[in-house]
């Protein structure tokens, strides 16, 4: 893995997915993979990691051939995707990031979402993956922000009235 500016021009013979933050690229003459992130995108490490794991996934999907790179649901599946490797809590937390900020002459916010899952859905993926996992109060949920962990908490509520009698991962 490479992080480097990111050149939107790329030589022929080579198979690329791109978006506004990172592309993959699979020379078709040597099945090294390259995955950049445009430097400018490194100033946020939690997008940073968020990205490489939507690349990863992509490069799981497609280069599996385990969907067409056409299909409609193709960019959220990749992030639903990072939750079943195990980066969902990236991926989630860089969902919407809130920032506010003030100096002697200004104050103001900012809001920026990644990627293509709400941090409602991404809460019911996680609480789906601990449910079928067994993970009753699994530790990784303490690093959840705010919003994703209030989503987690009902999703998971709502998974263990929805299978009466079932317990965790006893599917």
């Amino acid at each position: 893995m490479r992080l480097m500016n990111l050149a939107l021009s790329c030589p022929s013979g080579v198979a690329t997915w791109e978006d506004q933050r990172a592309f993959i690229s699979v020379p078709l003459m040597n099945p090294r993979l390259v995955i950049a992130v445009r430097s400018s995108k490194l100033k946020n490490p939690l997008a940073v990691v968020a990205t490489m794991a939507h690349e990863l996934a992509h490069v799981i999907l497609l280069g599996g051939n385990l969907v067409d790179r056409e299909s409609q649901d193709m960019e959220p599946l990749t992030d639903l995707t990072t939750v079943f490797l195990g980066l969902g809590i990236f991926t989630a937390n860089a969902a919407a990031q809130f920032e506010q900020h003030q100096d002697g002459r200004s104050q103001g916010w900012s809001m920026q979402r990644l990627g293509y899952l709400s941090e409602e859905m991404y809460g019911y993926a996680l609480a789906k993956f601990a449910f079928e996992r067994g993970e009753k109060q699994p530790d990784w949920k303490k690093y959840l922000s705010t919003n994703v962990a209030a989503y987690f908490k009902r999703s998971s509520k709502w998974l263990a009235q929805a299978a009466p009698g079932a317990e965790f991962g006893a599917r």
